[in-house]
This record gives structure tokens, C-alpha cells and sequence, in this order.
């Protein structure tokens, strides 16, 4: 089929064509209206003391920084969020509401973010605020101190970086010891002194901030979660703008597969689509002609 002719299909059929589009965007309308919407809140914590009683100690902001990884991922682990269900008015159980939070890093090194999402803007408020309230009471220094659980986890990796470091430390004085070293050996004691100093700085970081957590909360709560009108659902001019134009090439290619495969109705059809018409009708006049010649 060429191309002119699916044109004027097209154009004769483009009142059903747009017709189509409608509906579907009409159905998708109404999708947006039957399935559920989900919103979000965020609530901001800080990793280190309150601002106000914060000084301008580089080595206790880049030990908070370090410590952003380890509190995300403590506050969707199962202590947390059992106490967060404990201590409000949420319902269900840790595993519902596990799939209902998350956290990431915040925007600076030493802010995170808990995330929480509901049917509504207050259920998402909810389970954000409790949740960060749940992970500042599992962080902050019990009245003995050492009993803390963010000691324990500084103190967890304060041994880790340890082992790694006397580890570094024993393959860097392996291959300096070594009379001759080939190119990859050297390349490899070159790696290993790197990864050793990064190492000692990442130590450093981690028993200063042991020692200072013993003495003061290094985790608090920055900005509470409000109601926030956003959500996390598709848009609903969007969807209904993609269920139109959905529509619309549908109807578009279901006309292009009807002129393709459409038979030709009718013995003058079939014959002007094949040519046969045309050589014929000469004939049929030159046998006319002929005949009324004829005595």
C-alpha cells in the first residue's frame, strides 16, 4: 500500500481515529481515580550535636560523615522499626511498615533523610516521624553511656578498620622486603600504601568519634516530616496525556493493518487493483467495432 493512500484513509477515518483517543484518555482518567495514591514526607537528621551546641571540630564532621552510611542502613533494620511501632500510633507489623520507609544520604555529608509513605499525606508523616524518632532513641547514649547502640557500631568499626589496617600494614612490608619486585608487585605495594593511608585516616575518624559519642548524642532531628501535598503517583495530566496518544496510534496502526489486508469487494474492484480492467476494456471496444463492421 502506498503511502498517499494510507494518508486519505487516514484522514477519512480521523474522526474515529481522535474518537479512540479520547476514550482512552478518558480510561485513563479513570484509572488514576481507582488506584491508590501514595505520599510521601521526609524527615532530615543530623548526624553529630545540636547546631546549637556545635563547634567547628573538622574531625568530629568528617567522623558524622562517615558514620551516614551505617545510620541508613540502621533505620529500616528490625530493632528500630519494632520500637518505632511501639512507640506510636502506627499498626501492622515490622514488615509492613518495612515497606513502607527507607533512607538515604542527605545533601550534605553529615544530614540523612527517612522517607515514609502512606495512603495519605499524615500516614506518610507518621510512619516518617516515627521512624527517625525510633533511630535518635536507638543512637543516643543511655545514662551508662557505653551501653549505647551507636557506640556499639563505632565501636564495631573502629575493629574492622583495625584488622584492615594491620593487614595493609603486614602486605606493605611483605613486598618492600622483597630484593627484586617485577612491575606488578610494584604496582601492587604502590595500590597497598594507598589503601593503607586511607585506612589510618578512616581509623583516626572512627576511634575519634567513639570517644566523643560517649559523652554526647551525635544524632538528632533536624526537620520533622510535615503533610506535603506531592505524591508519588503519576501524574494525572500526564497519564491521561499518554492514554490519549496511546489511543491515537492504536487507531492509527489498525488503520494502516485494515488498508493492508482489506480484500477488494466486486469484480470491477479486483480488477482495476490488478491492471486486468485496463487491458480489457480496449478489447472489449475493438470486438464492438468489429462486430457492427461485420455484415
Amino acid at each position: 500500500m502506498e503511502a498517499n493512500e494510507y494518508l486519505r484513509a487516514l484522514i477519512r477515518d480521523l474522526p474515529r481515529v481522535v474518537a479512540l483517543a479520547i476514550l482512552a484518555g478518558l480510561l485513563a482518567f479513570g484509572a488514576t481515580l481507582v488506584i491508590p495514591r501514595t505520599f510521601e514526607a521526609e524527615a532530615t537528621l543530623l548526624v553529630g550535636p545540636p547546631l546549637d551546641e556545635m563547634t567547628l571540630d573538622f574531625d568530629q564532621v568528617r567522623a558524622s560523615e562517615s558514620l551516614v552510611g551505617t545510620l541508613v542502613e540502621a533505620a529500616t533494620t528490625t530493632p528500630v522499626l519494632a520500637n518505632a511501632l511501639e512507640d506510636s500510633e502506627l499498626t501492622g507489623t515490622v514488615s509492613d511498615l518495612a515497606g513502607h520507609v527507607s533512607a538515604r544520604a542527605g545533601s550534605a555529608g553529615n544530614l540523612m533523610v527517612v522517607a515514609g509513605r502512606g495512603a495519605s499525606s499524615n500516614d506518610a508523616e507518621e510512619v516518617a516521624n516515627a521512624v527517625a524518632h525510633a533511630l535518635v532513641t536507638a543512637t543516643a547514649p543511655s545514662q551508662g553511656g557505653p551501653g549505647s547502640a551507636l557506640i556499639e557500631i563505632a565501636g564495631e568499626q573502629v575493629v574492622e578498620l583495625q584488622v584492615a589496617f594491620d593487614r595493609l600494614a603486614q602486605e606493605v612490608d611483605r613486598l618492600s622486603s622483597l630484593s627484586v619486585r617485577s612491575a606488578d608487585q610494584d604496582q601492587a605495594l604502590l595500590g597497598a600504601r594507598d589503601s593503607l593511608l586511607q585506612t589510618s585516616i578512616a581509623l583516626i575518624d572512627a576511634t575519634s568519634l567513639q570517644a566523643s559519642l560517649i559523652s554526647e548524642p551525635r544524632l538528632n532531628i533536624l526537620e520533622a516530616a510535615a503533610a506535603w501535598e506531592a505524591t508519588s503517583s503519576p501524574p494525572v495530566i500526564t497519564t491521561i496525556a499518554a492514554g490519549a496518544i496511546i489511543g491515537f496510534v492504536l487507531g492509527a496502526v489498525a488503520i494502516l493493518i485494515d488498508q493492508a489486508y482489506r480484500r477488494p469487494s466486486g469484480s470491477r474492484q479486483i480488477l482495476d487493483r490488478s491492471g486486468v480492467g485496463c487491458l480489457s476494456r480496449p478489447a472489449s471496444r475493438r470486438t464492438k467495432h468489429q462486430s457492427m463492421r461485420s455484415p
